[in-house]
């Protein structure tokens, strides 16, 4: 709030102006952007802890054991891995929000088998197997193809990671009212409820989450940035009884 006394006065006295500039927006956008500056150099700086920890005892004490110099090797090369993840994925939110290139008709179904036979390997790894039942329509929708990708390049790993070993990936594609569903379900550990609202912030990663598994918390944030940009949603399900299902929903192209 801000009052000026103004110059001119009248026969009732002194007029003052008063003006009220609503921030709250402004207020929340800057602390947003703090908190993701700081959870990203927090993320950065783990792994370069570790790295560095490792390197001066490579230099000191394991100087002349070959196993332990073995050991330690491993290491630093699995935090530079998850660095360079790390790093990718944050480059990749950063062109998120600038690329606003032309988007073309694109079909949904045609992405996701690229996507199951580049995932196959992986899969195979956990002896899961991929079940796609995709709508007899061959629906496409307006959209820049390497976000389609990015997206359930996203969810379709996560299904992988977090999806019990011996249990199928099941991706179901369906057209209806002038729209796509895209349902990923995987059998693994349940989500709380109250942690749904929370899948898609920024370097989050559920209570149940095993960390021994790679990940960044940042694949979900930039998948629902690309829905939003192509006036879809996403919603999630999670039970003993269905396991996890994501769902994406998009607008067919006309």
């Amino acid at each position: 709030v801000r009052l000026d006394k103004l110059p001119a006065p009248t026969q009732k006295g002194g007029v003052v102006e008063i003006l009220l500039h609503e921030i709250t927006d402004f207020k929340l956008f800057h602390q947003k952007q703090n908190d993701f500056f700081a959870n990203a150099s927090h993320e950065l700086k783990t792994p370069l802890a570790v790295i560095t920890g490792a390197v001066e005892t490579l230099q000191g004490p394991a100087k002349d054991d070959p196993k332990a110099q073995q050991e330690f090797l491993s290491l630093i090369a699995n935090q530079s891995k998850h660095m360079t993840n790390l790093v990718q994925s944050l480059l990749k939110l950063a062109r998120q929000q600038t690329d606003f290139g032309p988007k073309t008709d694109v079909s949904v179904n045609q992405v996701l088998k690229q996507l199951i036979q580049e995932l196959k390997t992986k899969a195979k790894e956990k002896n899961q197997i991929f079940v796609f039942k995709c709508d007899k329509n061959q629906s496409y929708i307006r959209a820049r193809q390497t976000e389609l990708y990015h997206l359930f390049q996203n969810l379709l790993e996560n299904a992988v990671k977090y999806g019990d070993k011996n249990k199928p990936i099941q991706i179901q594609t369906e057209q209806k009212n002038k729209k796509i569903y895209i349902h990923i379900q995987n059998e693994g550990p349940v989500i709380e409820q109250t942690e749904i609202p929370h899948l898609f912030d920024r370097f989050y990663r559920g209570q149940k989450t095993n960390h021994q598994v790679e990940g960044s918390g940042l694949g979900l944030s930039i998948a629902q940035q690309i829905i939003q940009r192509h006036n879809g949603c996403i919603e999630v399900q999670s039970s003993n009884k269905t396991g996890t299902i994501f769902t994406v929903v998009l607008p067919i192209s006309d």
